[in-house]
């Protein structure tokens, strides 16, 4: 009943927009950042990649592929480096793998 009687207009007054009551907009700016929250999670669920290096489909492939171009040892040996890239010394090692022996 006082709400009704605070949102009445009296003469010369004019009615209290929704955005101009804190606990109104404290209430739409947590719905807003629940929404926008639940947006994020269901995007980042849906776009997130598997582990696409161990995937044994993949690595299959690059063997075959690179087996066409160069011999079955350097196949190996250039998948273990790739595998293991952040613990080459030497980015000349991969490029030295990369030509035809």
């Amino acid at each position: 009943m006082a709400d009704e009687n605070d949102n009445k207009k009296t003469k010369g007054e004019t009615k209290q927009r929704w955005w101009h009551d804190r606990r109104k907009l404290a209430a739409a700016i947590a719905g807003f950042v629940i929404v926008a929250g639940a947006a994020i999670a269901i995007a980042y669920s849906q776009l997130k990649r598997e582990d696409d290096v161990q995937n044994a489909d993949v690595i299959a492939k690059f063997e075959k592929l690179a087996s066409k171009a160069l011999p079955k040892a350097q196949v190996g040996k250039l998948r273990d480096a790739m595998l293991g890239l952040e613990k080459l010394e030497d980015a000349g090692e991969l490029a030295r793998l990369l030509q035809k022996a």
